[in-house]
């Protein structure tokens, strides 16, 4: 599924079974599927994908159940100010979005307004994620790319309960104002292995 005006992903085995190799070409947005937004995405003078540390795309998230919210509804200051959300922190939005990811373009999505989107700029927080294409108005997000907060959407978390965990979200090497990612969710942070 993609946003209504945004091309499709396409998909295509160019070589295979009669060729020595298996070659498939991939063709989409860089807003695709699970995808990071960079400041770049609506402000002219914004810091691209290119210019993120990496060190903001990992670290400890909190997933927030807002599965109560109605679809139509938004996620409001009020909704948020009963978590404990503090600086740094990379804080992940659970809505009923998740349950329709997978169907036909649903306007009455859930997301977050502008009040929600200033508070969590008080917060002081890295990142914010939500389970539909967007995270809501153009001015949400100048709100929260103006103050250096990133944009992660589209990230199924149906199956994710609320608590906290380690986040790895990293974006692709590219000169571009967004870049799809694979978000991991872990319970232990994944490198204390390495120490």
């Amino acid at each position: 599924m993609a946003y209504p005006g945004d091309p499709n992903v396409e998909i295509h085995q160019i070589a295979g079974s009669e060729s020595e190799w298996n070659l498939t070409t991939i063709c989409m947005s860089s807003h695709s599927g699970s995808h990071l937004d960079a400041p770049l995405h609506l402000l002219k003078n914004g810091i691209g994908i290119m210019g993120i540390q990496l060190e903001r795309c990992m670290g400890y998230c909190k997933v927030l159940d807002l599965t109560s919210i109605a679809f139509g509804d938004k996620i409001t200051r009020s909704h948020l100010d009963q978590y404990t959300i503090k600086k740094n922190d990379i804080i992940l939005l659970k809505t009923k979005n998740s349950s329709i990811l997978t169907q036909a373009f649903n306007s009455q999505f859930i997301c977050l307004n502008e009040e929600g989107a200033r508070y969590l700029v008080e917060s002081d927080i890295k990142a914010v994620g939500i389970d539909y294409l967007s995270i809501g108005s153009k001015e949400v997000h100048e709100i929260l790319l103006g103050n250096a907060v990133l944009i992660y959407e589209t990230l199924n978390l149906q199956s994710v309960s609320s608590g906290r965990f380690y986040f790895l979200g990293l974006p692709l090497r590219v000169a571009s104002e967004a870049s799809p990612v694979r978000v991991i969710l872990s319970e232990n942070t994944p490198f204390e292995k390495l120490r």
